[in-house]
């Protein structure tokens, strides 16, 4: 192989490098754009967040020994924070909202929003609810938001009542 053909070889593999590495660095800046607030409401709170997950618009959190969640969200530079203390709530659940949808040649049943719903020991007080996704604001296709808000209930579920 002469040099020429070592050379181009080189380039096209970095050519096709570079696009994941800055990929890699645009999804870790968004990473941090949401886990700092979720870590600020959690030191807010003299806590420490053991585990967490951030997707499209937002984060999730626990400290699992002092019982807390935390939730940061952000659309349209409007943020929204919570922070739940799993001792005042009696159950968790997640709520799906489905919508019909019509392509032009048939109807389907599509997801409209996804909700974790955590419900209080005292009955007097509203339910709190976290959402995962709202096709309103998320776009049209769930991106892993079924997935991790089954996670986290069982992860709440799992704190909440230990085996």
């Amino acid at each position: 192989m002469d040099i020429g053909t070592s050379v181009t070889a080189i380039l096209i593999v970095i050519a096709c490098i570079i696009p994941f590495v800055i990929m890699n660095k645009i999804n870790a800046r968004r990473e941090r754009q949401f886990l700092q607030p979720l870590f600020n409401l959690a030191e807010h709170h003299q806590s420490r967040l053991s585990q967490y997950d951030t997707w499209s618009h937002s984060a999730i959190g626990i400290d699992h020994t002092n019982g807390i969640v935390f939730f940061f969200k952000k659309i349209n530079n409007i943020e929204t924070s919570r922070e739940i203390r799993l001792s005042a709530i009696k159950k968790c659940r997640v709520i799906h909202v489905s919508k019909t949808v019509n392509d032009g040649q048939e109807n389907f049943k599509g997801i409209a929003r996804l909700t974790l719903a955590f419900e209080h020991l005292d009955n007097t007080k509203a339910d709190e609810l976290l959402e995962f996704y709202n096709a309103d604001s998320d776009g049209e296709s769930l991106t892993g938001e079924l997935q991790l808000v089954e996670k986290w209930r069982h992860l709440i579920d799992n704190k909440m009542n230990p085996k």
